[in-house]
């Protein structure tokens, strides 16, 4: 009887499965990883524009939260000039006292609009720098020549820059801060409530009071000729 050893030919066979086993899980392993890579970028991709995207909200927001700033702060100014000139109003109503009293008065409420009204209040030692908008008027008050004054201030130093006015101007005399006292506002921070009494010099208002002219003299009838 003739035999045969296949052995060494299964062992071939065997190698050369096994050879492409190798090659297809190589294959297969590199067709994951080349998968996985685009499923990376992809994502990758739409993180880096989610990113983008958050970072444009972001910027938006914070110019919106800069944009309510600004509203808010003009409308306060807006609220404060209005409050002022109901005030100033009801006294001219009233016929609280002279135009020049109002008019110093309104000087002391308000930034100088040029270099001579700079000049002017620098003279009379008031800080030129100061915001008058930091201080707004309640009640203005005044009962025979007995002025009283109350009002709030985002500081005492302000409260103080305006009592400070008020003592260097010639209509008000006897010029006293009352009382400050620290308030909460409804709607959040605190301000500085106040309260000033001072005596009213009409009477100066009175004499800076350009004379009345002089009446113009009667025109003299016409004399007749002699015929």
């Amino acid at each position: 009887m003739i035999q045969i050893n296949l052995l060494p030919i299964r062992q071939a066979k065997q190698r050369k499965f096994g050879k492409q086993q190798i090659v297809f899980a190589a294959v297969f392993l590199l067709l994951e990883v080349t998968v996985l890579y685009y499923v990376y970028a992809a994502k990758q991709a739409e993180l880096e524009e989610f990113e983008a995207t958050a970072t444009g909200v972001d910027a938006e927001v914070a110019k919106l939260q800069k944009d309510n700033l600004v509203i808010k702060e003009l409308s306060d100014q807006r609220k404060n000039l209005q409050e002022l000139s109901k005030v100033l109003e009801e006294l001219e109503a009233n016929r609280a006292g002279p135009v020049q009293v109002l008019d110093d008065l309104k000087v002391m409420l308000n930034p100088p609009a040029n270099d001579l009204e700079k000049v002017s209040q620098d003279r009379r030692g008031w800080n030129t720098s100061w915001d008058p908008s930091q201080v707004w008027l309640s009640t203005f008050r005044e009962t025979d020549g007995e002025l009283s004054i109350t009002g709030n201030a985002t500081t005492n130093e302000d409260i103080a820059e305006f009592n400070a006015r008020l003592a260097s101007s010639v209509y008000f005399k006897k010029v006293r801060l009352n009382f400050t006292a620290l308030e909460k506002l409804l709607q959040g921070g605190q301000s500085y409530a106040f309260s000033i009494s001072a005596h009213v010099n009409y009477g100066l208002a009175e004499e800076e009071k350009p004379a009345a002219p002089p009446p113009a003299p009667k025109p003299k009838p016409p004399t007749k000729e002699p015929g």
